[in-house]
């Protein structure tokens, strides 16, 4: 029989107390273009991704193994109930995606954001008069990293600790909001930018064809000017 030292009781109590249990699946919460609201289900949610190419070279029977550095596209699909949020209303406003775990008391533990998302696609679950299955909306988002984000889940814990109101969707939502915004003016800075740049290059092209014009007739009327000058009468 062995017995345990002091140490390894002690050790062994620090650690149960320590013990943190898995999140259930069921609890979260979504801030989508700066709304919060929920979602019955989420898939394509990805940690970490990169494209790994294998190289032989060196007379070696293993290859060798390097990861792609290029970001690569991840898409998650959302999926909600029909009629009680239309995500037609939001999609144009969707540029980040934040998803906040709770834990069984629902409490708030963590929050993920991604760095850039767009709205890939919105449609309906199938029409069939013989089910009585409730129709569904899915929302397709495609998005660059989605990364842990603290100051968002720290931010809403202090929210719904210091809310004085039993409804704080809103007080939540702002915590998110101004990303949102800044991302949406981003958007529309480099559309205006893109834009000027093509009227700078039209401008320019413009300039280039009328000189071009400009030296041709130039050089036209040299033409005209020497034939006048030759005399033919010789």
């Amino acid at each position: 029989m062995t017995y345990q030292t002091d140490f390894a009781k002690k050790f062994h109590l620090q650690m149960g107390q320590k013990q943190s249990y898995p999140l259930v699946a069921y609890q979260y919460d979504v801030i989508l273009g700066g709304y919060l609201t929920s979602f019955s289900k989420i898939t394509g949610l990805v940690l970490q991704s990169a494209e790994v190419m294998a190289i032989n070279e060196g007379g070696r029977n293993q290859p060798y193994l390097f990861r792609d550095s290029k970001k690569r596209l991840q898409t998650m699909v959302l999926e909600k109930g029909y009629g009680t949020l239309n995500l037609i209303d939001i999609c144009d406003k969707v540029t980040d995606v934040t998803i906040i775990l709770r834990n069984p008391k629902g409490e708030i533990i963590q929050a993920y954001s991604t760095g850039y998302a767009v709205v890939q696609e919105i449609k309906f679950s199938e029409l069939n008069a013989c089910s009585t299955q409730v129709l569904i909306q899915y929302m397709s988002i495609a998005y660059t990293v989605l990364c842990e984000s603290k100051d968002v889940a720290e931010s809403c814990r202090n929210l719904e600790k210091n809310s004085v109101s039993e409804n704080i969707t809103s007080d939540i939502a702002v915590a998110q909001n101004k990303k949102s915004t800044d991302n949406m003016k981003m958007q529309k800075n480099n559309k205006i930018n893109t834009n000027n740049m093509l009227n700078d290059i039209k401008q320019q092209n413009k300039k280039a064809l009328q000189k071009q014009q400009e030296l041709e007739l130039k050089q036209k009327n040299n033409q005209n000017d020497i034939t006048k000058n030759i005399d033919f009468s010789a």
